[in-house]
């Protein structure tokens, strides 16, 4: 799992972070010895993670994403526990043989700041704190 992008994550199959892209300590605060080897829940609020589970499991087992290679916005969570709007990519990434071997979030940048106290909002409301059931927990 080779990642020349100077702002990308790579996990493999089961979530592990594989590469961390030195950048990324400006997103989210960790540098690549702590996040490498560690569980993509790092970065991913917890209300949010039963849904990034259950996307991310779909996307392993059919070898196929939703969002492939299209940016999109999503809030994501900072190493002092704030949430940080980022714009990110998505890909599989594959073996020689085509064998989906994990998946690597490409960060793009960030997103506007008014999205941050939008999805503290949403995240705070009666029900949403409940993360859906997922086997990486």
């Amino acid at each position: 799992m080779s990642s020349p992008d100077p702002t990308a994550i790579v996990a493999d199959t089961e979530g592990i972070i594989r590469e961390w892209s030195p950048a990324l300590a400006d997103f989210f605060g960790y540098s690549a010895a702590e996040a490498t080897g560690c569980k993509v829940d790092m970065i991913v609020p917890h209300a949010l993670r039963g849904r990034h589970w259950n996307g991310f499991d779909k996307a392993i087992t059919t070898g196929s994403l939703k969002r492939d290679g299209k940016p999109f916005t999503v809030v994501a969570l900072h190493k002092n526990g704030k949430l940080v709007p980022i714009r990110a990519m998505l890909q599989l990434t594959r073996s020689d043989d085509g064998t989906v071997t994990g998946a690597k979030a490409t960060i793009l940048g960030r997103a506007p700041a008014w999205i941050a106290p939008v999805a503290r909002a949403f995240l705070a409301l009666p029900g949403v704190r409940k993360p859906a059931p997922n086997k990486h927990a």
